[in-house]
């Protein structure tokens, strides 16, 4: 009944210029149940429940997803990390104290060289 009447309102709705098929000539669909794929690894088994469970718990959901947007972050944030300090190490404070500590025992030593002269 509800198919002969979808597909009358589909066909009143279609262009007279495009063919349809008459409805005899249709097929419908046959719905049956079909058995569950199950793999049988039982850590699959484990991590599909546990998807399930977080299913159920949609603040789990967020904490889930902050929690690895953070590590995708940081995976791909560190080594561009890593590589800007070593690059940019000169200008770093830690190299200017260490020049500045290696000029004033510089000065320190030349003054002591004139004083003992």
């Amino acid at each position: 009944m509800y198919n002969r009447l979808l597909y009358n309102t589909i066909k009143e709705y279609t262009p007279k210029f495009i063919r349809t098929v008459p409805y005899a000539q249709t097929e419908r669909p046959v719905f049956e149940r079909r058995d569950n794929v199950v793999s049988p690894n039982p850590a699959l088994k484990s991590l599909w429940r546990s998807v399930a469970y977080l299913g159920a718990y949609p603040w789990m959901w967020h904490v889930v997803l902050v929690a690895t947007a953070f590590a995708w972050m940081h995976v791909f944030y560190q080594p561009i990390l890593a590589v800007y300090k070593t690059n940019n190490y000169h200008r770093s404070f830690a190299y200017a104290i260490a020049k500045e500590k290696a000029y004033k025992k510089k000065q320190d030593d030349k003054a002591a060289a004139e004083e003992a002269a």
